[in-house]
């Protein structure tokens, strides 16, 4: 694994949230979101992607934020709060760096971060020039995959009928700490994080993907570990399909493309050589 060189700045500091810069001097950032419990340096291919986008002709930076649902924090988080974290750290750039223009990189549930900055904020006005979902994953498939029809409706039944500013019980999560309004993003039916999953209407999945206007691509791991065999079929052509200007790469590596170093970076350098 190579290391991630740059500095570290604070921006937010209410809430003393910080963010890795690898170049201050690029007029380009590529903001990486993680997934549930991510933190700094997430997956192993984020120093090959660093130092690639800094050795550019045109350099880029990369930029990872820490939110306040990174780690284990997630189930107390909201999307609203993440993209609310989000558009400050875009201020904090535009204002303290060079960098003037933005892509979005999600990894895991991070890409439903970008589908719901899109749905919440006008991402053009955000200068943000595209996108990139890499192993979007539906957390309601992986739940029904994971459970009996039986025990995954009762976990949703107890969650909808607990009371919203307690935790419920951690055996529901994995034994970490997750509130009912978090659990049913998650876990229920076209709610806002439902975005993913291989029942869902091209009607509808047109409709949540329609403000992600500009270029955005898809990196689909054929080995995800976190997606139903069947889903493999249909869901990487759906989203493709249902993105304004969506592109879509496929690439046999699991979930955090352990080993795929050089497919992600390949693809996401393609990406930029159009838009950055």
């Amino acid at each position: 694994m190579k290391n991630i060189h740059g500095y570290l700045t604070v921006y937010d500091a209410s809430k003393r949230l910080t963010a890795i810069i690898s170049d201050s001097r690029a007029e380009t950032g590529l903001i990486f979101v993680g997934g549930l419990t991510d933190s700094f340096y997430c997956v192993k291919y984020l120093g090959q992607l660093a130092q690639t986008l800094t050795e550019r002709g045109k350099p880029v930076a990369f930029i990872q934020p820490m939110l306040s649902s990174s780690g284990i924090a997630y189930g107390l988080s909201s999307l609203d709060q993440d993209v609310t974290e989000i558009a400050t750290l875009i201020q904090h750039l535009r204002t303290t760096t060079s960098m003037q223009r933005f892509v979005l990189m999600g990894h895991s549930t991070g890409c439903n971060d970008i589908v719901h900055f899109s749905n919440t904020y006008d991402i053009r006005a955000q200068s943000i020039v595209a996108g990139i979902l890499q192993a979007p994953v539906s957390d309601r498939d992986y739940h029904r995959l994971t459970h009996t029809a039986e025990e995954a409706e009762a976990e949703i039944s107890m969650a909808a009928n607990h009371a919203l500013d307690e935790y419920l019980p951690v055996a529901l999560n994995d034994g970490l700490p997750i509130k009912p309004a978090r659990f049913l993003s998650l876990v229920g039916e076209k709610t806002s994080e439902d975005l993913f999953s291989a029942d869902l209407p091209v009607d509808y999945m047109r409709e949540r993907f329609s403000r992600l206007s500009v270029p955005t691509l898809v990196i689909w791991s054929s080995n995800d570990e976190y997606v139903p065999q069947t889903s493999h079929n249909i869901v990487p052509q759906a989203v493709r399909d249902a993105l304004p200007d969506g592109r879509l790469r496929t690439i046999n590596a699991n979930h955090a493309c352990d080993g795929n170093a050089d497919d992600v970076v390949r693809h996401v350098s393609e990406l930029l050589d159009d838009v950055a």
